[in-house]
C-alpha cells in the first residue's frame, strides 16, 4: 500500500517562514515577555465556554504563533 503525499503550498509556506523571519526581530521583546511570564506566572483568565467556541480560530492562532515565539528564544 503506497502512501498518498500531500503537495506542499509553497507559497503559503513562503509567506509563513517571512512572517517567522520578520519576528525574529521581536527576539528581545519575546524574552522579555518570557521572563515576566516566568517571574510572575501565566495570569488567569476565566473565559465563558460559549465565547472560547465562538473564538476558537483566533485563540488557536494566538496560541500557536506564541509557541512559534518562545521556539524561537528557547
Amino acid at each position: 500500500m503506497a502512501l498518498e503525499r500531500a503537495t506542499p503550498n509553497y507559497a503559503a509556506l513562503k509567506v509563513r517562514v517571512q512572517e517567522l523571519a520578520k519576528d525574529l526581530a521581536d527576539k528581545a521583546a519575546i524574552g522579555a515577555k518570557l521572563k515576566e511570564l516566568a517571574q510572575e506566572d501565566i495570569p488567569k483568565e476565566m473565559l465563558n465556554r460559549g465565547e472560547v467556541v465562538a473564538r476558537k480560530d483566533e485563540i488557536l492562532k494566538r496560541v500557536r504563533n506564541r509557541a512559534e515565539e518562545y521556539e524561537q528564544v528557547s
